[in-house]
């Protein structure tokens, strides 16, 4: 059974480990509109919630998330690596970490999650380096653009 929500949203959060020099990113998504998209992506029909151990849907979540979430900086698309995802409630949290970067000051995110699917999908971006966080709304008409920190 499903939570029905009455609106479309994601939420990511993405931070620079200053140790490491990775940015650790994690994405909340409604399982709902996630099985949604990734039926319509896929052409797979699952349950979520009871699937994320399954390989498959996982290569899936994680060609769902390739093609539509991308961090650039000066132009230059960073890698990024999906370590894997889990069910909390009625949502999916994506755990995704980017190979070693330099602290940046602005990236360019292009965020299209969902919005194939939605027209008033909003997704929340949350962009932090040290004390130091920026939010983004990404929308149809406004699906990438710089975070900037300083």
């Amino acid at each position: 059974m499903h939570f029905m929500h009455p609106f479309h949203i994601s939420v990511t959060e993405v931070s620079f480990n200053e140790d490491n020099k990775h940015l650790e990113i994690s994405i909340r998504i409604f399982s709902d509109d996630l099985e949604r998209a990734l039926k319509q992506y896929g052409e797979m029909e699952f349950d979520i919630i009871n699937s994320l151990n399954d390989t498959v849907v996982l290569t899936e979540l994680e060609s769902y998330l390739e093609a539509n979430f991308i961090i650039k900086e000066n132009e230059i698309t960073i890698p990024l690596y999906f370590l894997g995802a889990k069910a909390n409630g009625d949502e999916v949290w994506c755990f995704i970490e980017s190979e070693t970067v330099n602290a940046p000051e602005t990236l360019w995110v292009r965020n299209t999650l969902l919005l194939d699917l939605f027209d008033d999908q909003i997704n929340l971006v949350h962009l932090t380096i040290g004390n130091t966080t920026r939010s983004t709304k990404y929308y149809h008409d406004h699906y990438s653009g710089p975070v900037i920190l300083k």
